[in-house]
């Protein structure tokens, strides 16, 4: 596989619009398996208009730590820090 043009993934982290055969690195074709098991064509540049429940459970396969989307949904604690 190639690497990705400019007009397929924007250098902006939350603007990539790729599909999930656009992939790139030291092992672009590892997930494949768990893509498939998914019901994700690896091969395939469709676009998955909700990609979040397959990004939840791929992350849940890899990590082993189930994401689900009530830990997306509740408050995000954090602070201000100054100096």
């Amino acid at each position: 596989m190639t690497s990705p043009t400019p007009s397929t993934v924007s250098s902006s982290p939350v603007s990539i619009r790729a599909g999930p055969g656009t992939r790139w690195g030291a092992a672009p074709d590892r997930l494949n398996r768990h893509l498939r098991e998914l019901g994700i064509d690896p091969a395939s540049d469709d676009w998955i208009d909700n990609a979040i429940p397959a990004v939840l459970a791929l992350t849940g396969r890899i990590s082993g730590v189930v994401v689900t989307p009530a830990h997306v949904e509740r408050p995000v604690l954090g602070a201000a820090l100054f100096r």
